[in-house]
């Protein structure tokens, strides 16, 4: 009887395994990784595609960690122009679910409006600090980065929304600045053709600047938006460059709402 039982232990503990593991936002530490990860924001050595996907999000992304460096990568498939806004994107890193005195970067850096020119740059607060210092991709901290936006053309249908109605209410000139409107061009068959926006981007941030080096780290990725619309769209048109004539109204409602990933990452 008792060799009975433990052998019906041992499947059950797996299943347990297996089922903790695939929940969002749990990864276990890669067996082998993705080769030899070289951070050109290219995602080429994670494969044909990123492991795990956050619908809520609207984040590809995945973890891996080797003696150096704890590597994240990070794809938003779509609406990625909400990055350009105030708040940016940022990582914040913590031994502890509740803990807000981790490692926290943000990337791109607020040091340009450029949509290709703010992948340069990139703030971090290290542990245990309060302050926040700018620095380049190329920096004494061993940060290594690189990201960038990306464009592609899909069909789309103009069905009257929410943003549809933000978009008529605002202002087409706000503080002597032209705000550029959400329209759809068409083809000549007549269909509707939007401008879908991703982005990719790498992040290695070297072992000895997280809080611990073993054990589990809690991982918050947030892209928080901006509720003003007017703010919203002269954030992503008139200073970071994008053209939104070409937008989905979609794309405008996520520009509203905080997009957000928690990760629980065991470090190997």
């Amino acid at each position: 009887m008792k060799k009975v039982s433990v052998t019906l232990q041992y499947p059950c503990v797996y299943a347990l395994i297996l089922f903790f593991s695939s929940l969002p936002g749990i990864v276990r530490a890669q067996s082998s990784g993705p080769g030899n990860v070289v951070v050109d924001g290219q995602l080429k050595e994670w494969g044909d595609t990123l492991r795990h996907y956050d619908k809520a999000a609207q984040l590809y992304y995945d973890v891996y960690n080797d003696h150096d460096f704890l590597y994240i990568a990070l794809r938003r498939p779509k609406f990625a122009w909400k990055m350009v806004l105030a708040g940016r994107m940022s990582f914040e890193i913590s031994k502890d679910k509740e803990d807000k005195d981790g490692i926290k970067i943000f990337y791109p850096g607020h040091y340009s409006f450029n949509k290709d020119d703010m992948w340069n740059f990139l703030e971090i607060k290290k542990a245990g600090e309060t302050s926040f210092d700018t620095l380049t991709i190329y920096n004494d901290y061993g940060i290594q980065a690189s990201g960038g936006f990306w464009e592609k053309q899909e069909q789309g249908d103009r069905k009257s929304s929410a943003s549809d109605m933000l978009l008529s209410m605002a202002p087409t000139n706000f503080n002597d600045m032209q705000a550029v409107m959400n329209k759809s061009d068409k083809d000549r068959s007549g269909v509707a053709i939007n401008t879908i926006v991703g982005a990719d981007c790498e992040l290695a941030i070297p072992m000895k600047l997280l809080p611990v080096t073993s054990g589990t780290v809690y991982i918050r990725i947030v892209i928080p938006g901006e509720k003003n619309i007017v703010d919203a769209l002269n954030g992503v048109g008139y200073y970071a460059g994008f053209n939104m004539d070409k937008g989905s109204a979609d794309a405008v409602e996520d520009l509203l709402v905080a997009s957000k990933l928690s990760i629980t990452y065991r470090l190997k």
